[in-house]
């Protein structure tokens, strides 16, 4: 009987105050500081981070291979609903992913895709969407935000890497409902879910009881 594989664990710069949304804060970290913090706490790898924190694809895997660590993904928010930033924001991706690949030795790395969560109208309501119908997406503007995604599945894994959606807080993206909602539409064969319970948690759904499971039919 083949032995079972070794399940190793990751963090990510988010976690020890590496703000994705203010990637010029004055308060930032070092990037030094973060990378040697995850390696003494005993992990094998982390997220990039805001892509550019921790260097060109060189410095990535100077810094990290230094420390024993692997990259193993990127958290990319892109404003998917939003037409006329998306446009702008594929050449974003496209260098982002460039860095990604540069840095890390995976041969198929995470691209974690996530809306914007800056909207206004959702950042006001974040945690109580379900109350506020007039911060829900209409459905000219689900469509472009199912469209753009795809386009963003496409260009992921043209450039080799696994793509999944992190539904978020403050994003349209952020219920039970608005989850179903894109599982419906989703194609399994362009991006996957990466479901994190803690979010789904925060935008009004309970993990623990069967009623708000999601779709299970889909690629975890």
């Amino acid at each position: 009987m083949a032995a079972t594989p070794a399940l190793l664990s990751g963090s990510a710069p988010v976690s020890f105050g590496v703000n994705e949304v203010l990637p010029s804060d004055a308060w930032m970290p070092e990037p030094d500081r973060i990378v040697d913090a995850i390696a003494d706490l005993g992990y094998r790898g982390t997220e990039l981070g805001p892509p550019g924190f921790l260097g060109d694809g060189r410095e990535v895997r100077e810094r990290l291979g230094r420390r024993g660590l692997e990259l193993i993904g990127s958290f990319l928010p892109m404003h998917f609903s939003r037409q006329e930033r998306f446009d702008d924001e594929r050449a974003w991706l496209t260098n982002s992913l460039r860095i990604i690949r540069e840095a890390s030795g995976l041969e198929h790395p995470f691209a974690i895709l996530s809306d914007g969560f800056d909207e206004p109208e959702r950042m006001k309501y974040a945690g109580r969407i379900d109350e506020h119908p007039e911060a829900w997406l209409s459905s000219e503007r689900f469509d472009t935000l199912m469209d753009n995604l795809h386009r963003a599945g496409e260009i992921c894994r043209a450039a080799g890497f696994e793509p999944v959606l992190h539904h978020h807080a403050a994003t349209y993206v952020e219920t039970a409902d608005e989850i179903r909602r894109v599982l419906d539409r989703m194609d399994g064969s362009l991006i996957a879910l990466c479901l994190d319970t803690g979010h789904a948690r925060f935008g009004g759904a309970d993990p623990d009881r069967k009623s708000t499971r999601l779709n299970s039919s889909h690629r975890t």
